[in-house]
């Protein structure tokens, strides 16, 4: 759908006014009775109209010109010299439209007009623009907004910003013209000046761009915008175009009846004020439509029906393209027609159509070429400019020249004292850190073999403890078995004693693991592995493991809550925490432990509480200072939990410990759970 996309951008481009006269006049209109303004305004009236030669129009210029300076109508000398500008703009003779326009500039700035300078001078800007030498359009408009910046005038600075925008857009530069877009839309903001129609041609010119990125979404936001802002301007041309637009924007999006409406409304208002060229524009892009639409239907009536309103619409635009000479979109046309025949299979048709596309091709690179030859005339005067500049600076620059040679070398010697210096103070500061880095090296080794020595003590501590009382009870089993005649048992003892020596078993195999466990936590990359924890689970793991007990349990889980932490880890601290339980009820009458879960300021606490007589606060350093000797007595104990503890971040605090109220040892976890 983008065909005459780079077309759509001309109804934005601001065109000096020609006047116009229906019928042409006598040339001898320079001797009647009218004042010399109104012959100028005569004159330049029968040199635009179209039934009047190129040579006679440039006589009627001429005599223009003159009648101007005779009189010193500066004013009407400028609109002659614009006129002009624009008649061999038409005609393609660039270099000398651009002369012209020049020489207009040149009068309004001797007579200080700026305003209408700087309006001449974007007619300059859009000239250039036409042969592609879009530096200097671009240098123009700079040069515009540095004077409305100066003057503080906001609005032409945000319509500048808005010329710069299309001339990144007729590079094919679309993210950079909307960078511009977006800076003259910000300027109309900042003065609550929304209501324009420059605001409303940016809103437009940025849907524009977003066709070209295929941002077809932001397209239509931006046209529906301009269009709601145009409805209060009353502007058709900018309607006309708004409208063909969004037909190209829903056309791209396959939403081909909306596409359709909007090309057909942009095409009846165009006839309504007689604008036959956006006409022909969207009536080129709505047979592009229908090209499509032959192409997705299945319908062979219908495809035809698509077919036939497409070669109709294309003929009515190649009609009015013709009759504004416009090369280019006529070359797209013929080349549209020639596919369209092909579909209906009339390749004769297509053929010839396809000649005239070649045709008109080469006749747009002539136009080209034309072009062509006008930028390298104004880049051959430009060079002849700078030549003699640089003639004139010759001598200058020699002089300039011999003086930065002897201030290079002095600036070498300079360099190479400095550098001197440099080397060595850096060699002074390597092996100084190098020093540093091999002490800091030496310590850190120091304290990993302290470290390494106080595991080792921990290690051997715990194979005294832990592990002596379950092999006992196996060797002792074995002994009895070894010595069952000397020592008769009955079926039951027996049966028991197997069963206790079985648990001691077990016992013996969960304390090598939760010995494993710890070793590996004292290591530098263990870490523990953390997952969804159902507390239920854990106080099945405690009922399952010390069922054999002469302690009664009681677990609390109304919430039945969970937490995010490593089972394994957790598993080891309850077991322990329920051991050291289970050992200080030893002598007490109907004991108790009592487990329990809350959730309370947004963390989760785990507490073990028994009946027993309690224990002085002593007895439980070792869950708090990790400096704490690990005795022959105590094995894995509350070293193990504390370890544990802080390695899944749980908090551990002796919330009492009396002969009153017994012990309560309480867990406290930061709730991580993601439910």
């Amino acid at each position: 759908m983008k065909i005459f996309s780079i077309l759509r951008i001309l109804p934005f481009l601001i065109l000096i006014p020609i006047p116009k006269n229906g019928n042409a006049q006598p040339f001898h209109i320079s001797k009647s009775h009218l004042d010399p303004e109104e012959k100028i305004e005569a004159l330049l009236g029968i040199a635009t109209d179209e039934k009047t030669s190129p040579e006679e129009a440039t006589e009627i210029f001429r005599q223009a010109l003159a009648i101007s300076e005779k009189h010193d109508l500066a004013e009407k000398e400028v609109e002659v010299h614009k006129a002009k500008a624009q008649f061999y703009l038409q005609q393609s003779k660039y270099f000398l439209g651009i002369q012209a326009y020049k020489e207009a500039l040149r009068i309004l700035k001797e007579k200080n007009l700026r305003e209408e300078y700087w309006e001449t001078n974007q007619a300059l800007s859009q000239a250039y623009q036409e042969i592609g030498e879009y530096g200097k359009a671009i240098e123009i408009c700079f040069d515009a907004l540095e004077h409305y910046k100066q003057t503080q005038d906001r609005r032409n600075q945000a319509k500048y910003k808005m010329q710069i925008g299309k001339i990144f857009h007729l590079q094919e530069n679309p993210k950079k013209a909307l960078d511009f877009y977006h800076q003259g839309e910000k300027i109309l903001k900042e003065r609550d000046d929304t209501i324009t129609i420059i605001y409303s041609q940016i809103q437009s010119l940025k849907g524009l761009s977003y066709i070209f990125l295929s941002e077809f979404e932001k397209a239509i936001a931006s046209f529906n915008y301009s269009e709601k802002i145009n409805q209060l301007l009353k502007e058709e041309d900018l309607t006309i175009s708004n409208l063909g637009q969004l037909g190209m924007a829903y056309g791209s999006l396959n939403q081909f009846e909306e596409s359709e409406s909007y090309f057909k409304e942009a095409i009846k208002i165009s006839y309504e004020k007689n604008d036959s060229l956006s006409a022909a524009i969207n009536q080129g892009d709505l047979a592009y439509l229908y090209w499509i639409m032959s192409e997705k239907t299945k319908d062979p009536t219908q495809r035809n029906n698509y077919l036939d309103l497409a070669l109709l619409n294309t003929e009515k635009a190649i009609k009015v393209f013709r009759t504004s000479k416009n090369l280019k979109g006529i070359q797209a046309l013929y080349k549209q027609l020639s596919f369209l025949y092909e579909s209906k299979n009339q390749i004769d048709l297509a053929y010839e159509n396809y000649k005239n596309s070649i045709k008109f091709k080469d006749c747009v690179l002539n136009s080209r070429n034309m072009q062509e030859i006008a930028r390298l005339h104004l880049s051959h005067e430009f060079k002849k400019t700078q030549d003699s500049l640089r003639l004139v600076n010759e001598k200058e620059l020699a002089i300039r020249d011999a003086n930065i040679k002897t201030k290079e070398k002095e600036k070498w010697l300079f360099l190479v004292i400095i550098v001197s210096l440099l080397i060595i103070t850096m060699m002074i500061l390597i092996q100084s850190k190098s020093r540093k880095r091999k002490n800091t090296e030496l310590h850190l080794l120091n304290d990993e073999l302290h470290k390494a020595n106080q595991i080792k003590t921990r290690f051997f501590s715990i194979l005294n403890h832990d592990l002596r009382r379950p092999i006992s009870n196996v060797i002792n089993f074995l002994y009895l078995r070894k010595n069952a005649e000397a020592i008769p048992l009955d079926s039951t003892s027996l049966e028991e004693l197997e069963q206790h020596t079985m648990e001691s078993a077990e016992h013996l195999l969960s304390t090598m693991e939760e010995m494993l466990l710890w070793s590996k936590s004292q290591m530098e990359n263990f870490k523990p592995e953390f997952k969804k924890v159902e507390i239920s689970l854990i106080f099945e793991d405690i009922k399952m493991f010390y069922h054999q007990e002469k302690v009664s349990f009681r677990f609390e889980n109304p919430e039945n809550l969970s937490l995010i932490t490593d089972e394994n880890y957790l598993k080891t601290i309850t077991r322990n925490l329920t051991s050291n339980c289970i050992s200080a009820l030893s002598d007490t009458v109907s004991p108790l432990i009592t487990w329990s879960a809350k959730k309370e300021r947004g963390n989760i606490f785990l507490s073990i509480k028994d009946n027993g007589p309690g224990a002085d606060p002593e007895q439980f350093q070792a869950l708090f200072d990790e400096n704490q000797t690990l005795g022959v007595k105590s094995g894995l104990g509350l070293h193990l939990v504390r370890d544990m503890a802080k390695a899944i971040g749980c908090k551990v605090r002796v919330v009492h410990s009396s002969s009153e109220q017994g012990t309560k040892i309480e867990l406290e976890f930061h709730d991580l759970n993601l439910n």
